[in-house]
């Protein structure tokens, strides 16, 4: 895990260093969408933290302005309009979702169809977004054009200056996959698109937490991995480290299904 010194964009928390992932799990190909979630929320009448204006903040974090690209909580956000300025649509990964919203939404999934899934550690999402790869990005380490064939990005559309010097047909988010090219391992967006919840406490030291899933009473800031549509090319890397409390949720913030194996 973690960065070589001399990648482009490395941070200080991220400390090079040897796991041991010694278990079978499964990973979503696909971040789960705006359907998966609806059909949760009808099942159970479930009201997000957005929703409720958990932790003192309103709503979600969004974009509220057009032209200088303003980021603010906004009270009437939430996942089923993340961003005033696109239609939400099935096939987008649902954001605005907390680190809380997510284990709702799995622990429904689980009791409805007796099942393992849970969120997905620090270190099992870089195993398996690397895909083998000891590059900043599963395609390679240059910013350069072939980024829009794997990634929903900050592309010359977005506006953005730091944007990436290509197109990848998106404004803001886009389904899940969309026709883009998958990692090694056949998954779609671990880099782009939206940044993803894991189960573990961030720790910038790198000394075992990210092995393993945080109690959920503890309220610690857990780790978002990925980056987003809106990220600099600096936060698109393998080995880049976000981190936030369990209770905040942002349009560009979502999650992924990892599920235990069975043993044979």
């Amino acid at each position: 895990m973690g960065s070589p010194p001399g990648e482009e964009g490395r941070d200080k928390d991220e400390r090079q260093h040897t796991v041991c992932i010694n278990h079978d799990f499964r990973l979503g190909k696909r971040e789960v969408t705006v359907a998966q979630f609806r059909r949760f929320v009808q099942d159970t009448g479930y009201r997000t933290d957005a929703e409720k204006n958990t932790g003192g903040l309103e709503g979600c974090w969004s974009y509220d302005s057009d032209g200088d690209h303003k980021e603010v909580y906004i009270k009437q956000v939430n996942w089923q309009k993340p961003n005033k300025f696109q239609q939400n649509i099935d096939e987008h990964p649902v954001s605005c979702v907390s680190w809380y919203d997510a284990l709702a939404y799995i622990d429904w999934l689980n009791k409805r169809y007796q099942a393992s899934f849970r969120l997905v550690t620090e270190a099992e999402w870089e195993y398996a977004a690397r895909s083998k790869s000891k590059l900043a990005r599963y395609w390679g380490s240059d910013v350069n054009g072939d980024v829009c064939k794997y990634a929903n990005v900050a592309d010359r559309e977005s506006g953005l200056e730091y944007g990436f010097p290509c197109d990848d047909g998106y404004r803001w988010v886009s389904p899940v996959g969309g026709n883009r090219k998958a990692n090694a391992w056949g998954l779609h967006d671990m880099l782009g698109n939206v940044h993803e919840w894991t189960c573990s406490l961030y720790d910038k030291d790198y000394q075992g937490s990210e092995t393993v899933c945080a109690d959920p009473e503890d309220q610690g800031r857990r780790v978002l991995r990925g980056g987003s549509w809106g990220s600099k090319p600096r936060n698109l890397r393998l080995a880049h480290r976000s981190k936030n409390e369990p209770y905040a949720r942002y349009y560009t913030l979502g999650f992924r299904l990892a599920q235990e194996t069975k043993e044979k």
